[in-house]
């Protein structure tokens, strides 16, 4: 067997096995989510809309998940500014999303595709994990892998997991996963190793 055909096989496992590894969910403020267990294929996350288990009164966007998380909320603030955002609330093995309303204060504008399934208001948590958005206000959002002792921790997935929480995203759309990009990008690089070898030959 070719020795290069054989590298390129142990650089994609490579590649693609860390980036895979962990449970991934990733939703939007509009019903849009998926989950990636433990490394394995993508799939959509069922969701509705819910009275807040925290006793807000608001109902709001819910995602089901596909384990129990550790209960608990995330702040996510506006990284310009830190005003309030979102709240996410883990409760039983549902993943609660609450956006601001595009009712702003300050320098903030209006989120651009108001109103999302989610904007309905902005709870105040009582102990929460405070994150900050990356990006500019229409496109923006947070990743987040939990420790065992913050919300949203997953104590039945082997390898964690990683939330890619999306706000303010125009029109509503998913980012391609980590693994899928270095699965491609690998591939590339294969073609382009396996030219070069012919070539030598």
């Amino acid at each position: 067997m070719n020795v290069a055909k054989v590298a390129v096989v142990f650089l994609l496992l490579a590649l693609a096995s860390p980036a895979m590894a962990a449970t991934v969910v990733t939703v939007n403020e509009n019903g849009v989510g998926t989950v990636a267990v433990d490394g394995g294929a993508s799939t959509p996350l069922p969701f509705g809309i819910g009275l807040d288990p925290g006793g807000s009164g608001i109902s709001t966007l819910f995602y089901t998940l596909p384990f129990t998380p550790s209960p608990g909320d995330l702040f996510i603030l506006e990284g310009d500014t830190g005003n309030p955002s979102d709240v996410v609330r883990f409760n039983t093995n549902r993943l609660f999303f609450f956006s601001d309303n595009g009712h702003n204060t300050g320098s903030n504008p209006a989120e651009p595709s108001d109103p999302d399934l989610a904007d309905n208001g902005v709870p105040t948590p009582p102990n929460p994990v405070f994150l900050f958005e990356g990006a500019d206000e229409g496109n923006n959002g947070v990743v987040f892998s939990p420790t065992s002792t913050q919300p949203g921790f997953c104590a039945t997935c082997g390898t964690g997991v990683t939330y890619n929480i999306i706000s303010d995203q125009t029109p509503p759309q998913l980012v391609p996963e980590l693994g899928s990009w270095l699965l491609m990008l690998g591939g590339m690089g294969a073609l382009a190793l396996n030219r070069v070898c012919r070539r030598g030959n």
